[in-house]
C-alpha cells in the first residue's frame, strides 16, 4: 500500500485525491490478489453450485455473471480513477477496465440501481443450491465474508474516489453542506 507523497505537487495536480485527505493512491499485489480470490472465488463457487443442481439453471446463472461483470465494469468500475490515472484495481487486471470509457462523474440513480441490484441476485441467487451441499456453502461463504466486509470497512474508507456512493468521505461532504444551508 502506497501513502500520497506530499512533497511530490506534480502528481498530487494529476490525482484525483488533490483535495481530498485519501491515503490509497494505489494498491499493494498482495491486496489484489487477496481480493482477486475472495471475488472470483465466491462467483465461481456459486456458479459450481448451482451447476451441480441443475444444469439449466447452472448456464443461466453463468450466462447471468457474464452480464453481471459487464454491468459491475459499465456501471461501477468505468467511474473509478485508479484504473484510469494508477494503472491499477483491485478486481481485476485494470486495462480489462480501461476498455470502457471514463466516467468521471457521480454515479446515476440507474448505475447504482443496477450495480446494487446485480451484485445482490448474483450473491443471494445460488443460496438454495449451496444449501444442498453445505461443504460448498460454507466455502462460498469463507470467500464471500471477506469481499463483502473488507471492501466497505477497508478500501472505500481510504479510497479517492469520493464521487462513489459507499465513499465515507462523499457522505461525510453530504452531511456538511447539509449543516451548512
Amino acid at each position: 500500500m502506497t501513502q500520497p507523497n506530499e512533497n511530490n505537487s506534480e502528481s498530487r495536480q494529476n490525482s484525483p485525491c488533490r483535495n481530498t485527505s485519501c491515503l490509497l493512491q494505489t494498491f499493494s499485489l498482495r491486496h489484489k490478489i487477496g481480493m482477486r480470490i475472495c471475488l472470483y472465488g465466491f462467483f465461481a463457487i456459486g456458479i459450481i453450485g448451482v451447476l451441480l443442481e441443475s444444469h439449466l439453471w447452472g448456464i443461466l446463472y453463468l450466462l447471468f455473471m457474464g452480464t453481471t461483470a459487464w454491468i459491475i465494469l459499465n456501471c461501477f468500475c468505468s467511474h473509478c480513477p485508479y484504473p484510469y490515472q494508477h494503472k491499477t484495481c483491485l478486481g481485476m487486471p485494470f486495462r480489462i477496465v480501461t476498455l470502457f470509457a471514463h466516467k468521471d462523474r457521480e454515479l446515476s440513480l440507474r448505475e447504482k440501481t443496477s450495480f446494487i441490484t446485480v451484485l445482490t441476485i448474483a450473491m443471494l441467487f445460488p443460496q438454495p443450491f449451496l444449501y444442498q451441499r453445505p461443504p460448498l456453502m460454507l466455502l462460498y461463504w469463507i470467500f464471500c465474508l471477506p469481499t463483502c466486509i473488507i471492501f466497505p470497512a477497508y478500501f472505500c474508507r481510504h479510497c479517492c474516489f469520493v464521487k462513489c456512493p459507499f465513499n465515507p468521505q462523499r457522505r461525510n461532504r453530504i452531511k456538511n453542506r447539509s449543516s451548512q444551508v
